[in-house]
């Protein structure tokens, strides 16, 4: 049975009053500065996680942050918000090319865990469908 765990219907301290709200209310992402942003296309960095090296912990953040997202757009569904898996996944593959390294904890518990959420609804989906 796939692993579904619950998760609140609001961020704490969710903002949610400009279209890119996300990068202060969620906590794997931050505004770049504006030296930072210098030469890139968007001012936010959708992965602003460092690994702690130990796997178990990095694994439960990851997930923490796949539910964090999760809820978050559950509570505000508007098509920039439902891109935001896309743009964090973008993030974290393109960290791991420049740094020339493999997926780490933190990354696999997020992609595993939203995946493990995909496929429950994908189910409860094809289950309402009466398939």
């Amino acid at each position: 049975m796939a692993e579904v765990i619950p998760f609140p219907a609001q961020p704490k301290g969710c903002s949610n009053t400009s279209p890119t709200a996300y990068a202060d209310d969620l906590s794997f992402m931050r505004r770049l500065s504006r030296s930072e942003r210098k030469g890139k296309l968007y001012g936010i960095d959708y992965w602003d996680v460092k690994p702690s090296g130990n796997l178990d912990a990095d694994w439960s953040r990851g997930k923490q942050y796949a539910h964090e997202l999760l809820a978050y757009v559950a509570a505000h569904p508007t098509y920039g918000n439902l891109s935001l898996f896309h743009w964090t996944v973008g993030a974290i593959h393109d960290k791991a090319i420049e740094e020339g390294r493999r997926l780490n904890g933190v990354e696999l518990g997020f992609l595993r865990s939203v995946g493990v959420h995909a496929v429950a609804g994908a189910l409860a989906g094809l289950s309402d469908q009466g398939l």
